[in-house]
């Protein structure tokens, strides 16, 4: 999890995990709830590669890198837990006030905590 490379500036827009999950997701959404106010997908992935938890490990690496390991048998390891319910939090006031930017970046950064 949180991991990858950003090989180069477009890294992590069209390839990767996240990526696919991010479109897939948000196509089902679509189905669900055509006339959402949900960000696009080319505006979530604009928070992968460079934007991204990626990017953030590539530009500073070793200093404030998002990494979160879970340790299932572990009871007391709770920050996975802890940044996907942040993350969701964020996102859903971002969707509340119609911030689209905001609800773009908790969304693309959720999808790295999930996966």
């Amino acid at each position: 999890m949180y991991s990858g490379s950003t090989i180069t500036r477009y890294s992590g827009q069209i390839l990767g995990a996240h990526q696919k999950i991010d479109r897939l997701a948000r196509r089902q959404l679509e189905k669900l709830l055509p006339h959402s106010n949900f960000p696009s997908a080319r505006a979530i992935t604009h928070f992968e590669g460079d934007n991204g938890p990626d990017g953030v490990k590539r530009k500073s690496p070793g200093k404030d890198e998002p990494w979160h390991f879970f340790q299932p048998y572990d009871l007391g390891d709770t920050q996975l837990i802890a940044a996907i319910e942040d993350h969701y939090a964020k996102l859903v006031a971002a969707l509340q006030a119609e911030d689209s930017v905001r609800a773009s970046f908790e969304a693309a950064w959720l999808s790295h905590a999930i996966v």
